[in-house]
């Protein structure tokens, strides 16, 4: 809408949606992760954060994205942000120091 705050709906894809825990005193928007993938994809950031949320799936072995997903395709969201998250959460609750 146009009143005088601008718009103001919560969109993951406009990084004005934080995911975090205050249990363990982290955030994240997608932004943060956009911007840390987006030299190896050479995607702009907006972009690639469209593209981590939603009906969006990439494909690891054929380095491709697709809105229909399929065999070999993983949801964006979950291969590249939650997927990492989860792997540094798991090895610190195991105390594997080595692996983060």
């Amino acid at each position: 809408e146009s009143g005088p705050m601008g718009d103001i709906q919560i969109d993951p894809t406009k990084g004005t949606v934080g995911f975090g825990a205050g249990l363990h005193g982290w955030a994240f928007t997608l932004r943060e992760f956009a911007e840390m993938y987006s030299a190896k994809f050479k995607i702009e950031t907006p972009k690639l954060m469209k593209r981590f949320w939603g009906e969006n799936f990439y494909n690891p072995v054929e380095k491709k994205w697709s809105t229909s997903g399929g065999d070999g395709y993983l949801r964006g969201f979950n291969q590249f942000i939650m997927d990492p998250i989860l792997k540094v959460f798991k090895s610190i609750m195991n105390f594997k120091k080595d692996e983060y």
